[in-house]
């Protein structure tokens, strides 16, 4: 493995080269001829191309700016922040891989990558790098490109650290952070809104269950980003929370991709209806049409029960939308095994006027008696008894 960068792209672009690229790509020259007649004397080829070649022109080097009171104007490259400087830079360098792609796999390059002017390549095990870096240097005088080569089975590509791992083939991915990272983000004690506090610990939790291949490599970032948040007065318990929110966010998500993936991999075609519940008509018209195909239904509640699901028996039957299913486990159930569940015949383990409390009180019960149905670790994370009760002190769901 190896990864390049060009030194300063956008500034060192060559202007001419490219804009001519462009024009070449866009316009097809009749003749060299043709081009040095008067306008009026030239095909509507040529007489576009010379029209269109005035606007990137303008856009590019006749950029003015100012420096210790004197006006300059930028006669080559193409400034950073402008709009045409990214698309620019880009054509250039897909110009720069078109025209030696050829010649690099010759070299040994097995598999080429790039963004922007980063670029993550992989190449055969007796291919010399200092030739693949002479090619690509000998493309234009305007540009330089610099590289880097694995060490001891790892290499950095922009914020990813790859990881070889030979003996089974294969690479772990984790977080890399440069050498001059600071670890500053926005301070706890900062008197801004307490969303964007969270945001900066939050978009690492989000960045490190993205890129983080292994939950080992998973919970070391996730210690980093504890450190991280205590060097800038994050409280400990805050953080823990994000973390424990986010993960299980994502641990559903697995699972409900993987439930999705296994049962419903096949080419029949889903239809989906939505109908008012009307007792007796709602159940005949399920009988008469279970011979169409297999049909699934649920109730999509408008508001959270209280007590039980007898309350509210009178809202929509819907089908249930496979792209969009819910992440209730009783859901899932009946998703994969079909089965028809006995609202009438279940027992009320905990009861509670606080939302809250009954959310803490189900992750205890989940936590100590661990069902097999309910596959979710807990409704909300429990910082002060992480490992749950004893069975003595909880009531049992079997009974």
């Amino acid at each position: 493995m190896i990864s390049s960068d060009v030194v300063s792209l956008f500034t060192n672009v060559p202007l001419t080269f490219t804009i001519d690229y462009i024009l070449d790509q866009l316009y097809t020259v009749c003749s060299t001829n043709c081009l040095q007649l008067s306008k009026s004397k030239q095909c509507v080829d040529c007489k576009r191309r010379i029209d269109f070649q005035t606007l990137p022109g303008i856009a590019t080097s006749k950029t003015h700016f100012s420096f210790n009171n004197k006006i300059y104007v930028q006669h080559d490259g193409v400034a950073m922040g402008a709009p045409l400087a990214p698309i620019i830079a880009d054509i250039f360098m897909a110009y720069l891989e078109t025209t030696l792609m050829d010649e690099l796999i010759s070299l040994g390059v097995c598999e080429w990558h790039r963004y922007v002017d980063d670029t993550f390549v992989f190449i055969n095990p007796n291919a010399n790098v200092n030739g693949i870096l002479s090619v690509l240097n000998g493309f234009h005088p305007s540009i330089k490109i610099t590289y880097k080569v694995e060490k001891d089975n790892e290499l950095e590509f922009l914020e990813v650290k790859f990881i070889r791992i030979p003996e089974r083939h294969t690479f772990e991915t984790t977080i890399y952070r440069k050498s001059t990272f600071t670890a500053l983000i926005t301070n706890w004690n900062s008197y801004v809104p307490i969303e964007c506090k969270k945001s900066s610990i939050t978009s690492m939790i989000d960045r490190a269950l993205r890129i983080c291949s292994t939950y080992q490599l998973l919970a070391t970032e996730f210690n980093e980003i504890r450190k991280i948040a205590k060097l800038n007065d994050y409280p400990t318990s805050m953080v823990d929370t994000l973390i424990g929110i986010k993960f299980s966010k994502y641990r559903n998500k697995q699972q409900s991709n993987k439930s999705t993936t296994e049962n419903f991999n096949d080419n029949r075609q889903i239809i989906y209806v939505e109908i008012p519940y009307v007792k007796t008509t709602t159940s005949e018209l399920k009988k008469r049409t279970q011979h169409l195909g297999e049909l699934r239904h649920s109730a999509r509640l408008k508001n959270k029960t209280t007590t039980t699901t007898t309350t509210t028996a009178t809202t929509t039957i819907t089908a249930i939308n496979l792209d969009q299913a819910q992440t209730s486990s009783i859901e899932k159930h009946i998703i994969e095994t079909g089965h028809n569940m006995d609202w009438r015949n279940f027992n009320v383990v905990c009861q509670g006027n606080h939302h809250y409390r009954r959310l803490v009180k189900e992750s205890l019960l989940i936590q100590t008696h661990q069902p097999e149905l309910n596959k979710t670790t807990h409704s909300i994370p429990l910082i002060v008894f992480p490992d749950g009760f004893s069975k003595t002190y909880l009531p049992d769901p079997a009974k």
